[in-house]
């Protein structure tokens, strides 16, 4: 069995023929990095999956930088929690696919274009490489 940093929730996870991995994924026990955000902490809920998590503008980070001085990136479970964000105020903009459903988009493209602005841009691709280094 191969113990990964990996988030909980991927745990157990398959291999491509289907069959059971050896892999267990263990939780992210730290993060690290010298891009333009630090992160600084981050709020579970009682199941233990993350609410939301903090960063903090890195002041030695080497590219331009912005006047924001902490990110929090918060997980809603549903469309209907993020619209209400956005209209209470609570949340400043959301990014990705399925965020929304597209009838929450065209409502805040046509109905509510005086106080929100919708932008598509490119598809956001991430990558993410998971070494097991102890191998």
């Amino acid at each position: 069995v191969t113990n990964n940093s990996c988030p909980l929730r991927w745990d157990r996870p398959v291999n491509v023929d289907g069959t059971a991995s050896s892999v267990r994924c263990k939780g992210v026990r730290s993060f690290h990095g010298t891009g333009p955000w630090i992160f600084s902490g981050n709020t579970l809920r009682q199941d233990g999956s993350i609410s939301e998590m903090k960063f903090l503008k890195n002041p030695n980070h080497w590219a331009a930088q912005g006047n924001i001085e902490e990110l929090i990136v918060r997980n809603y479970n549903t469309s209907e929690l993020v619209e209400a964000a956005l209209l209470d105020g609570s949340l400043d903009m959301v990014v990705g696919a399925r965020v929304l459903t597209p009838a929450q988009v065209k409502e805040f493209q046509t109905s509510r274009f005086s106080n929100f602005q919708v932008v598509f841009g490119p598809p956001l691709m991430n990558r993410i490489v998971v070494m097991n280094a102890a191998k």
